[in-house]
């Protein structure tokens, strides 16, 4: 996709570096298809380097200054170091960590490159979707919801559950860390603006193909739930406040299409009119960042009525990460301080609930940094 798109701020050649093997022809055949699923043509060239030796001459070459990270998990900690020390921007594949000593590894690397002011950018597709960005609109308008629900490992604030059409082992990485990951990142960046102090608190977690993890983190419970194996991609985010719950996310309408959705159902206590009264004022307020959206009552719930070409097309999110990404390293004294804190509690909230689900006697409670 990246390469079916005319970006002015990128070469127009692209150096691909990598070992002899199917990864490359993948690569590029991923590529084709992006651009045939846009009706566009692949308007870059690509000088292909590959051979064993392909990481020592990427670390001699280093011909550009950022990086599109790929490659096996248990690989990207090096792939990872090789880029920072080039130095080059990058974005980011979430690693394997299988030990402390790997994610203090994974610390140094982020702090080498706060210190080069390189940008790593390692964010979740979903919080590029349009529904769930007006859900976290949602949730910081404080007429709305009103205050969150006390935290509670039995009642989670905020739970995310997506149905993945993938395998639990697909690209060697368990569902609880690869999907898992992705859902942790989505939980950060809808609960908290800024970053939020105190420890993060790990309570529970289970591999397999029905997989689910819960943490805290200032005075906020997530439970991630990943199913693979599922017929079709699905995701749904429930929070929990006070007058209303917010569910968001993309599911099956009456025909059975997958379309993305928001609603509030209000609490037993409040009257859905008056939860309707502050929806619509919502969509007047925020007409200019969501244009077209409405509210109505449909089944004691307020739902949103979303405009049409609000797509659950992965291709969508995918650009709109990408162009984020371009846009960080063309100004990385733009990118904001909490940017590293995020991605180091990212990863240890992820790959802690991995090592809590295979070693269920290893319960612990990381601080943040």
């Amino acid at each position: 996709m990246l390469h079916a798109q005319d970006w002015p701020e990128l070469a127009s050649r692209f150096y691909i570096y990598a070992p002899f093997g199917q990864d490359i022809a993948g690569y590029l055949c991923k590529a084709h298809v992006a651009a045939k699923a846009l009706d566009r043509e692949i308007v870059h060239s690509f000088d292909i380097r590959c051979g064993q030796d392909y990481l020592d001459r990427f670390r001699r070459e280093a011909p550009g200054n950022a990086v599109l990270m790929w490659g096996r998990p248990a690989e990207r900690l090096d792939l990872l170091r090789a880029a920072i020390e080039a130095p080059c921007h990058v974005a980011v594949k979430p690693p394997l960590l299988k030990n402390h000593a790997q994610m203090a590894i994974l610390d140094e690397l982020i702090e080498q490159a706060v210190l080069r002011e390189l940008v790593l950018h390692d964010a979740s597709n979903w919080r590029y979707d349009p529904a769930l960005q007006l859900a976290a609109a949602i949730r910081k308008d404080g007429e709305l919801l009103g205050p969150p629900q006390p935290p509670s490992p039995d009642l989670p604030t905020t739970t995310i559950s997506h149905a993945t059409t993938l395998a639990d082992d697909a690209d060697g990485l368990p569902c609880l860390a690869s999907q898992g990951c992705d859902l942790v990142d989505l939980a950060l960046w809808f609960l908290f603006s800024g970053w939020p102090s105190g420890p993060i608190v790990l309570h529970g977690a289970r591999c397999g193909p029905q997989a689910e993890g819960t943490f805290s983190l200032a005075d906020c419970t997530t439970r991630i739930c990943v199913q693979t194996g599922a017929e079709s991609e699905t995701l749904v985010l429930s929070h929990l406040s006070s007058w209303a719950t917010l569910e968001a996310g993309h599911g099956r309408d009456e025909t059975g299409s997958i379309r993305p959705f928001v609603s509030l159902m209000p609490s037993q206590a409040d009257d859905p009119a008056d939860l309707l009264r502050s929806a619509e004022r919502f969509c007047i307020e925020r007409r200019y960042d969501f244009p077209g959206i409405a509210a109505r009552l449909a089944e004691g719930r307020v739902e949103f009525v979303l405009p049409q070409d609000w797509t659950t097309d992965e291709l969508h999110r995918r650009s709109s990460r990408l162009e984020e990404f371009v846009r960080l390293a063309m100004n990385p004294r733009h990118l904001a301080e909490d940017w590293s804190q995020r991605l180091r509690a990212k990863y240890e909230i992820s790959s802690g609930l991995l090592r809590l689900a295979c070693e269920p006697d290893a319960r612990r409670v990381p601080a943040v940094g």
